[in-house]
């Protein structure tokens, strides 16, 4: 497909979802008149489209192998999704993690993905295309893991009322709705249909069939941009990282291992057929680009019904939609190019990370400036950040002062020093990255004593392992020497047209460099691959730390009101400052003569905060707060202290923990995709567009964190 064409299309999907919501943001078509139009889209349309598609499917011209990749990979997206909301819990919370396991793995396959799909391929001899596999994995979700995730939910509504309900009468609530769902009946009535029918629909209702599924798309696309309106809401402190690991899932990880498992499962049968076609070839592609489609609004029904987490799940949806639009883009485009030269795309890559260094390297001047000038280097994490900020700056130099011509040794003295402080800076950015994870959770649980013992020992671990890494792998390591470089091989950019299928050379002189090869490989796979566990575990460990906050917010407010102090957290840790502060003010009810136990203003906890040079208490929230539910002021009040610090001059300044969080969490998504290109690279070996791709990103998300 012609790249101003791939453009044309996917503008044009969003180009009706953007008149959609600006229809129902002008108010010119109400919530309750676009209720028919989601009715004619869901009830009818797409039901007709899915029965039509079924019942004349070439089911000789389905590869089951793709589809079961396909169901591998969403089925361990879903498990890892629920299991993992269960552990950062640590409670029974089935409801909820029935709901965020079916929004990482249901995606809007009809109204979002078959326009682009059925414009990306085109149809074989026998009338075959790719995106005819859409009628095939959509009941992946919505006939398997959807009543999976339904069971859960019911399960964990009936937990949360109170009532005890039996397995077998879950099993028939899920089973009545799913056999009720007019998709799941035009879907098996197809199936069944289509072997009696020779896969061949009669032409006496094949125009009325073809009408409702053409009126599908341009009606399903416009009613989403209409389901947007009002759904983007402002998630208050840390409720905003759940959409972000739910929207990383859904768009990156969930594309990332379809990929892979449909490739392995593809190379086994063509090991033990030893036929290949081109459409073999572009499977993994497709499992990329359909596992980068947005999740299907139709989640929203769903939290609504079990009233769970409503906001959330539509303001995660909203932006999910929106940032799909740039990675299905660049996806399309390059799966769009049947034919590439590698030696042009490993030099477009580096120098992107040319770029991008450059412009890191001015902004890690600018942010080293302003922590000297506000003297954030006296506070406990911004003493951290200035050592991972430093790391950076040597990566970024190191690539900035590459040499501009590909006709170096690696064994050169100058290239092997660049290459030094090159890895120097990358894996110190890792590591110091898992330390600044660590160094949280002591801000989280422990008091000042504690941090300030800590720093140091956390420091020389930040600085001494890539120090000592890199070392012992320039000094053991023996050079590769089956690369590209024109010092081993006289080989200058030979590399002609290439499509998938061909192995990935090893560049020795670019800014993605492997000079020692699968040495280098290993070490790196092994320390970013620990430095992941160690973040996740520390994002674990402090959101079970800050939902025990919650519950313990709650139950000295309650031994408050009854005269009872209990607090059992470190005596000068931010949580007991705060709960000490809210004691304080419930003791004060009596006491002070302006103050009316009855008023707002005694029911207000208080906390410290800083006023010019002195600490003075303060309530913490508006009196508007007190209006809300309990469990609502706990998560504010949570939040409140979950930013509070004591720092070396017995101040309370802000650590911005929730920023250090939102890092942590962008730099665990990019260690995962340098994971995942230094496996492919172990394992695989095959050139395909997605991989340069993802070499883009990794190189953008390492090289601009500053």
């Amino acid at each position: 497909m012609a790249f101003s064409t791939l453009y044309a299309v996917i503008l044009e999907v969003f180009a009706v979802i953007l008149l959609g919501y600006t229809v129902g943001r002008l108010k010119l078509i109400t919530s309750q008149e676009s209720k028919g139009l989601g009715r004619f889209a869901s009830l009818i349309a797409l039901p007709a489209s899915l029965f039509y598609n079924m019942a004349k499917l070439d089911f000789s011209a389905v590869d089951w192998l793709f589809l079961l990749g396909i169901f591998l990979a969403k089925t361990l997206v879903f498990i890892g999704v629920a299991v993992g909301c269960v552990a950062v819990t640590r409670r029974l919370d089935m409801a909820r993690a029935g709901l965020f396991a079916i929004f990482a793995t249901q995606s809007n396959d009809f109204a979002f993905g078959l326009p682009i799909f059925n414009n990306l391929y085109g149809r074989n001899e026998s009338g075959f295309s790719l995106g005819d596999y859409v009628f095939l994995i959509a009941p992946i979700s919505f006939i398997i893991l959807n009543p999976i995730g339904f069971a859960m939910m019911e399960y964990g509504q009936s937990k949360r009322q109170g009532q005890s309900q039996s397995a077998l009468k879950i099993a028939w609530v899920v089973c009545r709705g799913v056999f009720t769902n007019p998709l799941v009946f035009m879907a098996i009535f197809g199936l069944v249909l289509n072997p009696i029918i020779n896969h061949k629909v009669p032409s006496v209702v094949e125009p009325l069939l073809q009408v409702l599924s053409r009126a599908f798309d341009g009606v399903a696309l416009f009613y989403l941009g209409l389901s947007m309106v009002g759904k983007l809401k402002a998630l208050p402190g840390l409720k905003v990282i759940i959409p972000i690991v739910l929207i990383t899932t859904k768009l990156l990880i969930l594309p990332l291992i379809a990929d892979q498992l449909v490739d392995a499962l593809g190379d086994t049968a063509i090991a033990s057929t030893s036929n290949a076609t081109s459409e073999t070839d572009d499977l993994p592609s497709f499992a990329f680009l359909y596992g980068t489609m947005p999740t299907a609004p139709t989640l929203i029904l769903f939290a609504s019904h079990y009233a769970l987490e409503f906001h959330l799940i539509a303001t995660s949806l909203v932006l999910c939609t929106f940032l799909s639009a740039p990675i299905i883009f660049v996806s399309a485009h390059m799966i769009s190019l049947k034919e590439f030269n590698i030696a042009d795309l490993e030099r477009q890559v580096e120098r992107s990370f040319l770029y991008v260094s450059a412009i890191c390297t001015a902004g890690i001047v600018w942010v080293l400036a302003m922590f000297l000038l506000a003297k954030r280097y006296r506070r406990f994490l911004h003493r951290l950040d200035i050592i991972l900020i430093s790391f950076l700056f040597v990566a970024s130099m190191a690539i900035v002062t590459l040499p501009a011509t590909d006709d170096v040794c690696p064994d050169d003295p100058r290239v092997v020093a660049q290459f030094w402080f090159q890895l120097v800076g990358v894996f110190g950015s890792r590591v110091m990255t898992a330390v600044i994870a660590v160094a949280l959770v002591l801000v989280y649980q422990s008091g000042h004593q504690t941090w300030s013992k800590s720093f140091p020992v956390l420091a020389v671990v930040g600085i001494a392992v890539p120090i000592v890494l890199t070392t012992l792998l320039v000094g053991i390591g023996s050079v590769d020497t089956n690369g590209h470089s024109s010092c081993f091989n006289n080989v200058t950019g030979n590399n002609t047209n290439t499509t998938n299928g061909e192995r990935i050379g090893f560049s020795h002189t670019g800014a993605g460099r492997f000079i020692y090869g699968d040495g280098q490989l290993i070490l790196s796979t092994l320390l970013l691959s620990a430095c992941v566990i160690v973040c996740i575990s520390s994002l674990v460990k402090m959101a079970r730390l800050y939902h025990q906050r919650k519950k313990q917010l709650n139950i000295t407010r309650t031994d408050s009101q009854n005269g009872i102090s209990t607090t059992e957290f470190p005596s000068e840790s931010p949580v007991s400052i705060a709960l000490s502060s809210i004691n304080d003010s419930e003791s004060s009810k009596s006491s002070s003569p302006g103050v009316n136990a009855d008023t707002d203003e005694g029911r207000s906890p208080l906390v410290l905060r800083r006023k010019g040079s002195k600490l003075v208490k303060t309530p913490s929230f508006p009196k508007a707060m007190d209006i809300q539910s309990d469990e609502d002021r706990a998560e504010r009040e949570s939040l409140a202290f979950v930013e509070m610090s004591v720092d070396e001059d017995n101040t309370v300044p802000n650590q911005q923990t929730t920023r250090h969080l939102l890092f942590i969490l962008y730099a665990i998504v990019s260690m995962l995709v340098g994971v995942f290109l230094l496996i492919w690279r172990l394992l695989n070996q095959k050139t395909s567009a997605v991989f340069y791709e993802l070499e883009f990103m990794d190189g953008a998300l390492n090289y601009g964190q500053a």
